[in-house]
């Protein structure tokens, strides 16, 4: 219940990009940007996991801000509902 999914990332954006972003929203645990196997180029989305579950409304407020130039777009991640309590 930490992480965000943010996709129509900029093909450009590394880690350190989305650490400046996302550090707005609080305390970032781990960025996982997703690569194709073949040619290790971004596919354009992340998982973002923060330390504390009350950073991610204001991570879900960052939607449509602008992170090289493009309109970065964050929900839930969806990831978490299969893990057991």
């Amino acid at each position: 219940m930490r992480t965000v999914q943010v996709y129509n990332l900029s093909l450009k954006a590394d880690e350190r990009n989305l650490f400046e972003f996302f550090s707005k929203a609080g305390p970032l645990v781990d960025i996982r940007i997703i690569k194709d196997r073949a040619s290790g180029r971004s596919k354009g989305f992340a998982y973002v996991e923060f330390e504390k579950k009350d950073s991610i409304v204001p991570a879900l407020s960052l939607t449509g801000e602008l992170l090289l130039g493009q309109a970065v777009m964050v929900k839930t991640s969806e990831a978490e509902k299969n893990v057991a309590v």
